[in-house]
């Protein structure tokens, strides 16, 4: 990755991915090897969250992603 894209992404951070700890569609283990697949991410399991984070745990996943 090269230009902007890399400039762009170094200012994003590190990618984060969350998932919530009762989703099964599909599992919290499809979301660890998202994070394993991407070099330099995170993982962040909700606990008290399903498939709709945003919608059941708005204020967790908030902090989730902003939390470096």
């Amino acid at each position: 990755m090269g230009g902007w894209a890399a400039a762009e992404t170094a200012a994003l951070g590190s990618p984060r991915v969350v998932w919530g700890a009762s989703d099964g569609i599909p599992p919290a283990a499809y979301g660890r090897a998202y994070a394993d697949a991407i070099p330099g991410a995170r993982f962040t399991l909700l606990p008290d969250a399903g498939h709709l984070p945003q919608l059941e745990t708005p204020e967790r996943l908030l902090t989730a992603v902003l939390v470096r």
